[in-house]
């Protein structure tokens, strides 16, 4: 197998989605036993890189224009690019000899505009978040992201927790020290036309501790792992509907109806398994030959 070089954008602060698609997926494909007659390496500076497999992080697909492209292609090297919820010219996309997709929205998008040279790789859990932690017994909700991509955050002191995870620099990981307190989590996005598909990282965390999720009833992509007959699915931009089902999902706590939904949750944990991940990445590597 070829070496795998990830290429993350030189930076002073390594972004959240670099951490986790460069050095913490390494990580992850290291400690898998599928990756061990392969190098697999870090860098930020692809240019002396010879005969190995390229896997450019969303930072860094902007910088592989038509000369680095081609130097890349000169030294051996097969080039992969994995977009997250970049948005990035098809034509652009392409020029690599693959596309990784990090949702099942964004890999039914791609697959088709790029004839079948797209893979899914869907995101893995922060190999900083303890496993073996089980969740609290009592009822507490958190929501675990940048304050602006959610909704009511103001209107909802009090029901729920709002943790700002700073995504503009990996190191700052409080709230990961906070995630050991709820047994619910919030996941209402706000709309953001700056953003393609998002994956479903939120709702990987909060499977590892078996918490049930709120969601949106627009949020294709969580249904799509939630089931579109998930109970706890709202219209996420009626404030009302929203706070009578956080009261609801605070009432059935420890019912029939959480227990069922914590197993969902556990399917979801699984489907997401560190294991699940490297197998996906092994065959997308496989399939650039």
């Amino acid at each position: 197998m070829r070496s795998i070089v990830f290429v993350v954008q030189s930076s002073p602060f390594l972004r959240g989605s670099a951490f986790l698609r460069g050095p913490d997926l390494c990580r992850l494909l290291n400690q898998s036993g599928l990756f061990n007659d392969a190098s697999l390496s870090i860098t930020a500076d692809a240019s002396d890189v010879k005969d190995s497999i390229l896997f450019v992080t969303k930072g860094s697909i902007e910088s592989f224009t038509a000369g680095p492209m081609q130097r890349a292609r000169a030294n051996g090297n097969r080039l992969i690019a994995d977009p997250l919820d970049g948005i990035f010219k098809q034509d652009h996309l392409a020029q690599f000899d693959g596309v990784i997709a990090s949702s099942h929205l964004q890999f039914e998008a791609l697959n088709t505009s790029l004839s079948g040279r797209c893979h899914l790789i869907a995101p893995h859990l922060d190999g900083r978040i303890r496993r073996d932690v089980p969740p609290p017994e009592h009822f507490a909700m958190g929501y675990f992201g940048e304050l602006y991509n959610t909704l009511h955050s103001k209107a909802l002191i009090g029901l729920v927790d709002f943790y700002k995870v700073a995504t503009f620099d990996s190191s700052r990981t409080t709230w990961i020290k906070a995630l050991d307190s709820y047994s619910a989590h919030y996941l209402l996005r706000a709309p953001d036309p700056t953003a393609g598909d998002k994956p479903f990282t939120k709702g990987v965390i909060a499977a590892q501790r078996l918490a049930p999720v709120i969601v949106g009833d627009d949020d294709k992509e969580a249904l799509f792992h939630l089931g579109e007959d998930y109970p706890y699915r709202v219209n996420g931009h009626d404030f009302l509907s929203v706070r009578a089902m956080l009261h609801r999902m605070k009432d059935e706590f420890h019912t029939p109806v959480w227990w069922h939904v914590r197993e969902r949750m556990a399917q979801v944990r699984d489907t997401f398994s560190d294991t699940a991940i490297a197998q996906q990445f092994l065959r997308s590597i496989r399939a650039l030959g």
